[in-house]
């Protein structure tokens, strides 16, 4: 089997049902957002957030009635881990078909090689003619 069908771009349409339901969560897709704003997301929202969670779940599990306080302290964690979940998930496949567009072909890399060795011979020539 070649290298070629091995590595095949992501279709969402193909995914198992568990990451099409993930990718189902209304979020902003990260396609529209800037890079700056996703590194911001995951430097300071993503730790401010868990610490959030952590003591909104405190807050609601000490000042809530027993059987709603344990509801509140499982789905605001659930909420927030979907949204990293989706965000992870989505820039996992938007990354590996990136990296499957810009993979270069085993011919090319031989002739990109030749091409390099070439030119160091021509430096290493350029380099006896002067001493």
């Amino acid at each position: 089997m070649s290298r070629e069908k091995e590595l095949e771009k992501i279709d969402k349409a193909k995914l198992p049902l568990f990451y099409r339901l993930i990718l189902k969560i209304p979020l902003p897709s990260l396609g529209s957002m800037s890079d700056t704003f996703q590194g911001l997301f995951w430097v300071i929202v993503t730790p401010v957030s868990v610490i959030a969670t952590f003591f909104t779940s405190l807050l609601l599990l000490t000042n809530l009635p027993s059987p709603a306080n344990i509801v509140a302290v499982v789905l605001v964690p659930s909420v927030f881990i979907l949204a990293f979940l989706r965000v992870s998930t989505e820039r996992f496949i938007q990354g590996w078909n990136a990296l499957i567009d810009t993979s270069t072909k085993e011919g090319d890399v031989e002739k990109l090689m030749n091409e390099y060795l070439e030119i160091l011979k021509e430096q290493e020539r350029a380099r006896e003619k002067r001493l």
